[in-house]
């Protein structure tokens, strides 16, 4: 897979840190339109990953991305069963402008490993493999989680809890992480802007983690 690159015209980190303190965590917004945006700020996640976790209960597919972004930093994405390649190419920029205002200077993404379950969309999703997937799933984490002891992995992800949890993976996370931050997909955030401001509460506190 083509290495992900962030775009060029990126806003510069100082920006980014403005926009995204401005967007995630310190922006005023007016009374009427929180209350117009309650329902929806509440309902988006399940609307959202939980509703394409339903298809996957009923045929288990899923896709997750894992990033060793630095010693100390990994993170793993959980992102649309063989989505496009556009809507991966938002994700990352999206992911360069988070770990940008988290301080961290990167060029450019490190390369991500992709694991898709089934492995082609053509394959047997049925629930009746879902012991063969987890046991994938454990695979493909303990390859690379198992190589290094991290300070932070970033779960972008919620529905992530419960794969993890039907597996051994929330272990193996313990075993070689001091802390796991689970928090919304990129993906989520992408479609409903609003979950920014959730995220960022969720994920600032990384800097004095690592």
């Amino acid at each position: 897979m083509e290495e992900p690159v962030v775009r060029e015209e990126d806003p510069s980190v100082s920006e980014l840190k403005n926009r995204l303190a401005q967007t995630l965590h310190d922006r005023p917004a007016l009374q009427n339109d929180e209350k117009a945006q309650s329902t929806t700020v509440q309902s988006a996640p399940a609307q959202i990953e939980e509703a394409e976790w339903e298809d996957g209960r009923e045929q288990l597919r899923f896709s997750l991305q894992f990033y060793r972004i630095a010693e100390n930093l990994a993170v793993i994405n959980e992102v649309p069963y063989l989505g496009s390649s556009s809507t991966e190419k938002e994700m990352n920029n999206l992911l360069g402008a988070i770990l940008r205002a988290l301080g961290m200077e990167l060029a450019e993404l490190p390369a991500a490993a992709r694991f898709n379950w089934p492995l082609s969309a053509d394959e047997d999703a049925s629930l009746l493999l879902a012991a063969d997937a987890y046991q994938a799933l454990e695979g493909f984490l303990g390859k690379r989680l198992g190589t290094n002891f991290y300070d932070v992995v970033v779960v972008f992800g919620s529905q992530c809890e419960e794969l993890f949890a039907n597996s051994s993976v929330s272990q193996l996370l313990g075993e070689s992480s001091n802390q796991v931050i689970h928090t919304h997909s990129l993906d989520a955030m992408l479609k409903v802007p609003m979950l920014k401001r959730s995220v960022w509460e969720s994920i600032r506190v990384i800097p004095k983690l690592l």
